[in-house]
C-alpha cells in the first residue's frame, strides 16, 4: 500500500496585449495498491493486482501560445489553459508456465489532454491544439507469449486487444482494436545474428481522431568481432514505408481527413566497442515524485 501527496503552484504571464496572469494551484493524493500470490515455490507462476492513481503535467511547449503556421489553412498552437491529467488504473495479470503473461486492465482518465483538430465557424484556420477533451475509458486485454522456433531462433510476440471510448462536449467517439507486436532474433553462429521487429494495428482512437492502418518492419543485422568486443550493426527502420496513417478527425459536426507522413525509413551503421575495465557494477535508480517535473524544464 502506497499514499504520496503533492501540492502544486502554478503562476504564469502571458506577454500578450493584456499581459494575463495566469495561476493554478492543487492538492492531490496519489493512492497505490499491490497485491501478488505466487503459484509456486520459485515465484516464476504468479497472478497480481494491482491499482494506482496518476498525474500527467502538461509540458511548457503544450502550454506556450505561440502560433506556428503549418500551411494557408492550419496552424498549431499551444494552449495556457491546460490543466493536468488525472488517471485511476486497475489491473489484474499473471505469469503461467514462467513465460505467458496475460493481463486485463482498466484506466478511466478526467480532463484527457489530447491534441485535437478545431474548427470554428468563425475562424479562418483549423487550428490543431492540445485540449482537456473531457474523460477517456481504455480497456485492455494482453497476451505475450515467447516460442523458441529453433535452438537458435527466439521469437517474442504479444497482441493486445482493445476498446477505447472519448467522451467530450465536442464528440463521443468508441472504438475497439488490437496491436500485433513480434521480435525475432536468429542466430546464425560466428558472432552473425539478426534481429526483426514488426507492429500492426488497423485503427487508433486518439482523441478525437481515429487513424486507419499503422504498421511497420525493422530489421537489424549484427557481427561480434575480437571476442565479442567490438559489435558490428546495420540497421533499417520501416523497411515497406507503412508507418503512415490515413486518419478522420470528429469535432462538433464536421469531418476532417488526414493523411500523415513521416522520414520513418532510416538506415544506419554503428560499431560498439567493449573495454572491460575495471569492475562491473549497477547503478542504482532513483525516483521521485518530481521527476516528471524536473524533466520539463
Amino acid at each position: 500500500l502506497g499514499l504520496r501527496g503533492e501540492k502544486s503552484n502554478i503562476q504564469g504571464q502571458l506577454l500578450s496585449e493584456q499581459r494575463d496572469k495566469l495561476a493554478q494551484g492543487y492538492f492531490n493524493l496519489f493512492p497505490s495498491f499491490f497485491l501478488k500470490k505466487n503459484l509456486n515455490s520459485q515465484g516464476s507462476n504468479y497472478v497480481s493486482l494491482t491499482y494506482n492513481r496518476r498525474i500527467k503535467r502538461p509540458s511548457y511547449f503544450d502550454l506556450n501560445p505561440y502560433k506556428y503556421y503549418i500551411d494557408n489553412y492550419s496552424v498549431q498552437t499551444g494552449n495556457p489553459f491546460l490543466k493536468p491529467q488525472f488517471t485511476n488504473s486497475f489491473e489484474i495479470s499473471g505469469l503461467w508456465k514462467e513465460k505467458y503473461y496475460t493481463a486485463l486492465n482498466y484506466s478511466h482518465t478526467k480532463n484527457a489532454i489530447s491534441q485535437i483538430i478545431r474548427n470554428q465557424a468563425e475562424e479562418e484556420l483549423l487550428t490543431i491544439i492540445k485540449d482537456n477533451v473531457g474523460t477517456q475509458g481504455v480497456w485492455t486485454a494482453t497476451l505475450s507469449a515467447p516460442i523458441s522456433l529453433l535452438p537458435c531462433w527466439s521469437s517474442t510476440n504479444t497482441i493486445l486487444f482493445t476498446h477505447t471510448r472519448s467522451t467530450s462536449p465536442y464528440f463521443n467517439l468508441k472504438k475497439a482494436s488490437f496491436i500485433l507486436q513480434t521480435e525475432q532474433e536468429i542466430s546464425f553462429g560466428k558472432g552473425y545474428s539478426i534481429n526483426l521487429n514488426a507492429f500492426y494495428t488497423p485503427q487508433m482512437l486518439l482523441g478525437n481522431i481515429v487513424t486507419k492502418a499503422i504498421g511497420s518492419v525493422d530489421l537489424g543485422i549484427q557481427k561480434k568481432l575480437i571476442k565479442d568486443q567490438l559489435v558490428a550493426k546495420a540497421n533499417i527502420s520501416d523497411i515497406f514505408f507503412t508507418n503512415n496513417y490515413r486518419a478522420t478527425s470528429y469535432f462538433n459536426n464536421t469531418k476532417i481527413w488526414i493523411m500523415h507522413k513521416e522520414q520513418s525509413r532510416v538506415c544506419s551503421i554503428s560499431l560498439l566497442y567493449n573495454f572491460k575495465t575495471g569492475t562491473t557494477f549497477k547503478a542504482k535508480r532513483m525516483e521521485s515524485s518530481s521527476m516528471e517535473e524536473k524533466g520539463r524544464l
